[in-house]
């Protein structure tokens, strides 16, 4: 299935906002989970990039941002996706600025230490939906 956005979350997810470079996201679930990042700019953002801290991997898009837009990054259908949203809304498929070196990672259960770069010009939302087996 295709990503598209707005993103039906159903009725309950988790998420961490980005207020400086580094945060927890924390999966309280009993297995490990996707996420979506969502990087909304209000000014020239380049090379917008998400790391988990303790593992070293990492999603960088080589792309640079200006006012207005949003670029999406999900790990939801167990592949990577990346749409770039521009101001109109306008949604176009932005993989091919994956950098190679980028790896699709879970958040594991327990904390999760992230770093968000670049802070400036940017505001980005890490949604999740934590996983519980079943019996």
């Amino acid at each position: 299935a295709a990503f598209s956005f707005p993103w039906d979350w159903g009725s309950t997810f988790r998420f961490s906002k980005v207020g400086g470079e580094k945060f927890d996201a924390t999966n309280n679930g009993d297995a490990p989970c996707t996420w979506t990042l969502e990087v909304a700019a209000s000014g020239e953002v380049v090379n917008p990039m998400l790391t988990k801290t303790e593992t070293g991997e990492f999603v960088r898009v080589n792309i640079t941002l200006t006012e207005g837009q949003k670029l999406l990054v999900s790990t939801e259908e167990d592949e990577m996706q990346v749409m770039l949203v521009d101001v109109d809304g306008r949604k176009t498929d932005a993989f091919s600025y994956l950098d190679v070196d980028s790896t699709s990672f879970y958040l594991e259960v327990g904390e999760n230490p992230m770093a968000f770069a670049p802070i400036e010009n940017a505001l980005a939302t890490v949604r999740y939906f934590e996983n519980f087996a079943g019996v």
